[in-house]
C-alpha cells in the first residue's frame, strides 16, 4: 500500500471485519508504515480504556418516560394524519374549496389584527417632555421691540427676528467711543437700539446681516 490507511480501515480492522486478502494487505503495509502502527495502536487503547469502563444501568424510571414520550408523539402524529386527511377529503370536493379559501382568509385576517393590537398596547403611554429652556414661548415671551423690530435673547445678547442660522457679514464694535460715534454716524438707529440693548445683536441694516456688539447699558460710553 502506498497511502497511509484510514482511520475507517483500522477500525474495521480493529473489529476484526476484513476479509482474508484485505487483512494481509493491511498487515503487510502496517509493518512497513510506523505512522499506521501508531495510529493503530492508539486505536486499540481507546478501544481498551471503554471496555474497562464500568457499565452503568439506566434509571428504573427511564424506559417509562420513553415509553410515554413515545405514545404521546404517536397520538400527535395520529391526529395531524386525521387532520391531514380531513383536509385532503374537503380539498377534493370543488364545492367546498371557496369555503376554505375563506376559512384560511379570516384567520389570516384575525392573526394580523391580533399582532397589530399586541404592538400597538406594547408601544406604552407616551411620554410628553417639558419645552426646554429657550423654547418658542419662553422666547417671545422675553422678546424686545425697539424701533418696530423685534429681538430675541440669544447668548450673550440679541438677535432680530429672522435672523436664525445666518451669518453675519459684518461686525460693529461700539464699546468704544471711537467706533459708537463712527457706526452710528453711519447708522443712526443705533443709538436707540444702544439704549435698550446690549451684548451681541444680530440685525438686517441696508440689506445685509450684521453683528453689533454694544457695551453693557450699566457701564459708562
Amino acid at each position: 500500500m502506498t497511502h497511509h490507511s484510514s482511520v475507517e480501515q483500522l477500525s474495521i480492522y480493529l473489529d476484526d471485519r476484513l476479509d482474508d486478502s484485505e487483512r494481509r494487505r493491511l498487515e503487510g503495509h502496517l509493518a512497513d508504515c510506523e505512522e499506521c502502527r501508531r495510529r493503530l495502536a492508539g486505536m486499540r487503547h481507546v478501544v481498551r480504556g471503554l471496555e474497562r469502563l464500568e457499565r452503568t444501568a439506566p434509571p428504573p424510571h427511564l424506559a417509562q418516560q420513553v415509553g410515554q414520550e413515545i405514545r404521546l408523539e404517536v397520538g400527535r402524529q395520529g391526529f395531524v394524519e386525521r387532520v391531514e386527511h380531513r383536509l385532503g377529503a374537503l380539498m377534493a370536493q370543488p364545492s367546498m374549496l371557496p369555503t376554505f379559501a375563506l376559512v384560511v382568509a379570516l384567520a389570516a385576517i384575525v392573526y394580523l389584527f391580533a399582532y397589530g393590537l399586541e404592538r400597538h398596547q406594547n408601544r406604552g403611554v407616551p411620554v410628553i417632555l417639558e419645552p426646554p429652556v429657550g423654547s418658542v414661548g419662553q422666547e417671545v415671551a422675553q422678546s424686545r421691540e425697539v424701533e418696530g423690530r423685534v429681538f430675541a435673547p440669544q447668548e450673550a445678547g440679541w438677535r432680530e427676528q429672522g435672523s436664525a442660522g445666518v451669518i453675519p457679514t459684518l461686525v460693529l464694535d461700539l464699546t468704544t467711543a471711537v467706533g459708537a460715534a463712527r457706526w452710528v454716524e453711519r447708522y443712526p438707529e443705533l443709538e436707540r437700539l444702544s439704549r435698550e440693548l446690549d451684548g451681541r445683536v444680530v440685525l438686517r441694516l441696508e440689506e445685509e446681516w450684521v453683528e453689533v456688539i454694544l457695551p453693557a447699558r450699566d457701564s459708562p460710553e
